[in-house]
């Protein structure tokens, strides 16, 4: 079972972290220490607004096509800026696990950006 504690001890001040929506990884947002400075790139509103009371971050924003169901964005001025981004750490929001398709979402457009952060 996925356990957001575990995480947090391998973040690094300077490190660059690239966090996606849902819910265990707004988990792992909540869990950062507030004098963490660390550099965070994200595509969710969710985690941006957790995060907003760090005052150690460097919060980037992944500005798109907003997608309501999950609260993040997509689209192609993410796609653009997630190919310039060169992170320490990912944190890759799952649907579910297919035995043959491997990780999966349902919407399209969110499993393209999944995918690209993912390279």
């Amino acid at each position: 079972m996925f356990s957001p504690s575990k995480v947090i001890p391998l973040f690094h001040p300077g490190d660059v972290l690239l966090i996606d929506g849902g819910t265990s990884n707004l988990e792992v947002a909540r869990q950062i220490p507030v004098d963490l400075k660390m550099t965070i790139y994200t595509n969710s509103f969710p985690i941006v607004n957790v995060l907003l009371n760090h005052p150690n971050l460097d919060i980037l924003f992944l500005g798109g096509k907003i997608f309501p169901s999950s609260q993040v964005t997509v689209g192609l001025s993410v796609f653009q800026m997630l190919q310039t981004i060169r992170p320490d750490w990912l944190v890759l929001g799952v649907c579910s696990i297919h035995p043959q398709l491997g990780l999966t979402t349902p919407h399209r457009e969110e499993s393209m950006v999944k995918r690209i952060m993912n390279k």
